[in-house]
This record gives structure tokens, C-alpha cells and sequence, in this order.
């Protein structure tokens, strides 16, 4: 199944497991914390609900300027240019590919299938915002009795915005609607009610308003659209809009004396099951369910005014469930597609389409002695692409550190499996296994390493995206990412140690990673190559040149069924074209 679309279906897994928490616990601390505060455990929910759909990283923020053509510095780095030929055959290039259950035509299915969805949810939507709009179309003005009791509900509230009331033959309960000229909208029955009866509906409109509960219903609807095929986010907004009836509730219990609870009580009850009935609905109503009536009423019975103590309970509810949520979600947003790296530094623009064979491609060449990228399809070089077989250097390093291999002692058994690969048929000591990219010594190492320990590791070099969410595979073809640029800069920092590791094991991980020597100077490097139900999908070698100048670090990598050994013989290419190698 496409990576992104199964991240998203994890997300709403755990959405749903979010929503039965937060009914429950709004259920256990009802009477224990200030409702108010505690309320607002579903905004943050509704806040974490955007996350998969945050596209954080945008092509157009990738860079900053500075950007130019082939000028005198990409001169001065090619300065002596020769068609120096080595033997790319010295690059050794050993890949599997991951099988994905999922077939392509299922997995474009079911995209197609949930857009569907959500284009028929938001449809939905606005014919009802057009419903909304027409019935409030056809609303009259109130008589100067239902306006002056309105207008004072408005300044009891203290409410400065102006908000309308208005009448309507084509409603049975009062409502409140509209986001940008809101209005109360109230039956013509209305009339039949008392003064004092008439104020209760208006102040419980008005809380609807204080509250801003068209502006949440609006979201609701936004995300019951993205949310379409998940039944617990449609229960748990049902939920949700219950308890705005009792907020609102409140407000009037809290603007009328207590001894009239009893009398507001019944006044709603004239109201019961004639609230408009619409999932889509932007308002308000007055009326519920009687299921819903009962926990009301049950809420005017039990009702007292909120103390500091539960405000500041409520609150420390609010943090603890935000925190947990924030802390579980896996971060995993479905609109970055591209998945770019963004980054401010300064890059000299060369054409090396000559190497790459009409292949789209991307080479990033970095030089500290003379603080300068040289780059070749610089959109490409900083999107973030499965490092694969790449991954292993730092693999390496992380066991290395942790104990698991030393410098000296690397070697791991082979336990007689028989493999695709005739190299891989063997002991492997870190040498051989990176040489041979050997799949099963390196598996061993995370194994052993334990994958927390790995994951801590990354994360504290900053590798890529630091998604490990896609299993013990993460870093072949799954949610694992890296760009070109990120390569070359996590190259440098393991040359120059900036990781703080114990030199040695620095030493271990590029003595592994020799290839061979030139009269210009000696190649490291490891391939990496993207394979999914047997179709190369991508094809990377990255790496440094050692020469009198020092070492200069690249990353090339391939599209289009290009395979490591592909990207390997193009980086050597363009190494002996700049004369670096």
C-alpha cells in the first residue's frame, strides 16, 4: 500500500483511540474539573486531527537565493578537467527488492475512492451551507418585545460584536448561525413563552456564540470530510456538539438565579427533538435528543459555579491528554509528497546532464576547503528519497558506538541461509559486509543494536526526516528519508567526527567504505539502490574523494529504474570530469 495512504490510516487508528479517551475521561472527571476547561481537550484533538494533512515542507521555501548558473567558481572546482577514465567495475552493487502486498491499481483505487469520499462529504456541506443561507433568506425581523429582551441578554453577556435576531416560520427550536454575520434565529412559537423563558433561549443562543461553536462546527465539517470513512470521528463530534449544549447551558445557569435552574430546565424540555437534524449543519440549536435532554438536565440538577481549584484541574487535564496525544500520533503528514528538505545554504549551479543519460538525477558535490556546493538539479537535491543500502554506514557507526562490533572485532557468523547473492553466502566482518552490501550482517547489527538505540542514534545526527514508523525496514523504500544535500552534509560531520564518536569506530566505518585509489587520490563510497516488487525505483552512491586538498564529499542520485551501480559510475563521471578523481 502507498507509504503515505497507510501512514494516514494508522494516523485515524490512532485519532480513534484519542476520541475514546477524551469522551471517557470528559465522562470520569465530569464533576471533578471546571467543564470549560476540560472542554478544550477537543480542540486540542482537532488540532492533532490537521497533522497527517500539514504539508511541512514546500518547494518553494527550499532556498533562499544565492542560487546561480555555471560561473568562474564552478570553474575553479573543475580546474584541470580531464576524461581520466576508471574502472567504475570497482563499485559493487548488491540489492533486494522489498515486496509490497499491495498491488498499484488497488492502491490507486483506493486514493481515487477516498477523494471520492471527501469531495461527496464537502458536497454535502455546502448544500447545507446553501440551506443555511436560504433559511435565514427567508427569516423576517422580530417585534420590539423579542429585540428588547435580546438586547438584554446582549449586554448581560457583555457582548460587543453585533449579532442579529430574527424569526423564522421554517424553524421549531431556536438555532444560531452564520460565521461572519451571525444570527439568532427563533420560531415563530416563541411567542407563546413568557419573558423570562424567552431570555433563557436567547442567553443559551448567545453562549453558542460566546463560545465560537459555529466557527468549531465549520472545522467539524472540514474534518468529518477528511475523516469520511472513520466512524468514531462522526461519534465522537456527535459528542462533542453534545457538550457545547451543556456549555451553553451554563452560561445561562450562571447569568440567572439559581432557584429559576428548575424553570430553565423546563423550558427546554418544551423543546426537546425539535433541534434541526443536519451532520453538516453551521449552527446552533436549543433543542436535544431526549437521551441528550436527560444528561442536561442531570448537568442544571448537579450545577455550581467553577472554583480556582477545578480551573486549574481542568487545565492540568487539558496538558497531560494534549501531551499524550502530541507524544503517540505518528507524525506522519500525507499532503508532503515531495518530502523536501529545506535549507539556507548558498549553491553554484552546474549542467551535468551529460552524465545522467536523459535519467532524471541530481549530483551534489561539497568542497570544505573552499566552502562550496556545486549542484546539478537543485530541486532534486534536496528532495528526500529512501536512503536503502546507504543507511548501512550509519548502521555500522551506531553498532560500532553501542559496543555490538568492535574495530577489531567485526566479524558475524553466517548461519547458513542461502542468499540471492553468492557474496553474501559467508562470514562477513564490516569490510566484506559493506563491500557486498550484505543485507543479513546488517540486520544482525540493528538486532543486536536494538532499533531504540539506532533511532536515538539518527536522531541525534539529524538523519533526514528521522521516520522510523515503517518497521525494521524502515530505511528501505519505507518512511525513512534523506535528500542528496542532507547526505553530503552527514558525510562531512562523519569525516570531521562532529558526531563526538570514538575515533576508532569513525576510522572502522571509512576504512569499509574504501573503494580504490587514483593518481588523484583514493574513492570511499556506498551504493544504495531502491527495488520494489522487483522495479528499480532509485539508485544512490554517496561518498568522498581524499586528495591533497582534502576530502571532497558527493551524492549522486538516479531516478527511473537506475540502480547504485548506475549512480556509482556517473559520480565517478563527473569526479574525473572535475578532476577530483
Amino acid at each position: 500500500m502507498n507509504f503515505y495512504l497507510s501512514g494516514f490510516l494508522i494516523n485515524s487508528v490512532y485519532i480513534s483511540v484519542f476520541i475514546f479517551a477524551v469522551v471517557f475521561a470528559r465522562k470520569w472527571f465530569k464533576n471533578k474539573v471546571s467543564y470549560s476547561f476540560g472542554f478544550k481537550i477537543w480542540y486540542i484533538l482537532m488540532a492533532v486531527m490537521f497533522i497527517p494533512f500539514l504539508p511541512f515542507n514546500f518547494r518553494f521555501l527550499n532556498f533562499n537565493g544565492g542560487l546561480s548558473g555555471q560561473n568562474s567558481a564552478a570553474n575553479n572546482l573543475a580546474e584541470g578537467l580531464s576524461q581520466n577514465t576508471v574502472d567504475a567495475e570497482q563499485i559493487k552493487d548488491f540489492a533486494v527488492s522489498v515486496n509490497r502486498a499491495f498491488p498499484d491499481f488497488l492502491n490507486t483505487a483506493a486514493i481515487a475512492l477516498y477523494i471520492i469520499g471527501v469531495i461527496a462529504v464537502f458536497v454535502m456541506f455546502l448544500y447545507s451551507v446553501y440551506n443555511t443561507k436560504k433559511l435565514r433568506m427567508d427569516s423576517f425581523e422580530a417585534d420590539d418585545r423579542i429585540l428588547n429582551i435580546f438586547d438584554s441578554c446582549v449586554k448581560t453577556l457583555g457582548i460587543n460584536k453585533n449579532v442579529n435576531v430574527m424569526m423564522s416560520d421554517k424553524i421549531k427550536s431556536p438555532v444560531i448561525m452564520g460565521v461572519i454575520n451571525p444570527v439568532v434565529l427563533l420560531p415563530l412559537n416563541i411567542y407563546s413563552f413568557k419573558d423570562k423563558n424567552i431570555e433563557y433561549i436567547i442567553l443559551h443562543e448567545l453562549g453558542h456564540f460566546k463560545n465560537k461553536d459555529i466557527h468549531v462546527c465549520c472545522i467539524m465539517c472540514l474534518l468529518k470530510a477528511f475523516y469520511w470513512f472513520n466512524p468514531v470521528v462522526w461519534w465522537g463530534f456527535k459528542q462533542m456538539k453534545d457538550e457545547m449544549e451543556i456549555l451553553s447551558d451554563n452560561v445561562v445557569l450562571e447569568n440567572i438565579d439559581r432557584d429559576l435552574a428548575g424553570d430553565y430546565g423546563l423550558t427546554m424540555i418544551s423543546f426537546a427533538e425539535k433541534t434541526l437534524v443536519n451532520p453538516y449543519g453551521l449552527y446552533a440549536g436549543f433543542g436535544s435528543s431526549k437521551k441528550q435532554l436527560k444528561y442536561r438536565i442531570e448537568n442544571i440538577a448537579e450545577f455550581a459555579a467553577e472554583t480556582m481549584a477545578k480551573k486549574i484541574k481542568g487545565a492540568a487535564l487539558v496538558f497531560v491528554l494534549a501531551a499524550v496525544m502530541l507524544a503517540q500520533l505518528p507524525n506522519r503528514p500525507v499532503l508532503a509528497f515531495d518530502n523536501y528538505y529545506k535549507t539556507e545554504k548558498e549553491f553554484v549551479n552546474v549542467d551535468l546532464s551529460q552524465y545522467f543519460n536523459g535519467i532524471n538525477g541530481t549530483a551534489v558535490i561539497y568542497s570544505p576547503y573552499k566552502n562550496e556546493y556545486v549542484v546539478y538539479n537543485k530541486e532534486l537535491s534536496t528532495k528526500r528519497v529512501s536512503p536503502n543500502s546507504t543507511y548501512k554506514i550509519y548502521s555500522a557507526l551506531s553498532a560500532l558506538e553501542n559496543g555490538i562490533i568492535t574495530p577489531d572485532s567485526s566479524e558475524i557468523k553466517w548461519d547458513g541461509t542461502e542468499n540471492e547473492f553468492i557474496e553474501w553466502n559467508g562470514d562477513q566482518n564490516l569490510n566484506s559486509a559493506m563491500k557486498n552490501s550484505v543485507n543479513w550482517y546488517f540486520k544482525e547489527l540493528d538486532n543486536r543494536n536494538g532499533y531504540d538505540n539506532i533511532e536515538s542514534f539518527l536522531k541525534t545526527i539529524g538523519y533526514g526526516n528521522c521516520d522510523f514508523s515503517g518497521g525494521n525496514d524502515f530505511w528501505l523504500e519505507s518512511s525513512l528519508k534523506i535528500s542528496a544535500v542532507e547526505q553530503v552534509e552527514l558525510l562531512s560531520g562523519l569525516y570531521s567526527n562532529s558526531f563526538g564518536c570514538d575515533e576508532k569506530n569513525i576510522s572502522a566505518v571509512k576504512d569499509s567504505m574504501f573503494i580504490g585509489s587514483s593518481e588523484r587520490g583514493k574513492l570511499y563510497g556506498k551504493t544504495g539502490t531502491g527495488a520494489v516488487n522487483g522495479k528499480n525505483v532509485n539508485g544512490s552512491f554517496i561518498g568522498f574523494v581524499e586528495s591533497g586538498n582534502g576530502p571532497v564529499f558527493f551524492a549522486v542520485n538516479m531516478e527511473g529504474g537506475s540502480t547504485g551501480a548506475d549512480a556509482g559510475e556517473t559520480a565517478v563521471r563527473i569526479l574525473s570530469y572535475m578532476g577530483l578523481y
